[in-house]
Formats: C-alpha cells, sequence, structure tokens
C-alpha cells in the first residue's frame, strides 16, 4: 500500500510580520520558510559515461539548502 504518512499536524509556534508568516513550528520542530531556504543558483557536472553505470546522484554545494539548476555533461570518450 505504500508509505502511510501521519497527516496529524499541530501548530506550536507561529510568528507573523506585516501579514507573512515570520516563524513556524509544527509539533515542536521548526519549519524552513522560503526566506530561510539557500539555493544554489546552478550547478555544472561532467561524468564520464565509462566510469558509471549506477545512477548518479547530484547534491547542493554545502551550505545549500537546493539547486535551481543542474546541467550535466556526458564525458564519452574513452
Amino acid at each position: 500500500m505504500g508509505n502511510f504518512h501521519d497527516a496529524n499536524y499541530n501548530i506550536t509556534k507561529i510568528r507573523t510580520s506585516n501579514g507573512d508568516i515570520a516563524e513556524l513550528e509544527l509539533n515542536g520542530k521548526s519549519v524552513a520558510l522560503a526566506s530561510d531556504v539557500k539555493i544554489q543558483n546552478k550547478k555544472e557536472v561532467t561524468i564520464k559515461v565509462s566510469e558509471y553505470t549506477e545512477p548518479v546522484e547530484i547534491t547542493p554545494t554545502s551550505g545549500k539548502d537546493g539547486i535551481a539548476k543542474v546541467i550535466i555533461t556526458l564525458d564519452t570518450t574513452e
């Protein structure tokens, strides 16, 4: 049946500023807001095809939460 997620969330803390949510806590855990997320604009990766037979995971640079754009170059030279 797949994974089941408990959707019973309790707001344990909320602070607003000028009508926007400035701080949010659900079930005692802080929730990252859009203003808190650090996005890396672009990441360029070259993958040498002859060396990889398994999926390759591309992750953000340390200190970033996500990547807006990933450019992958496949190197097919031996």
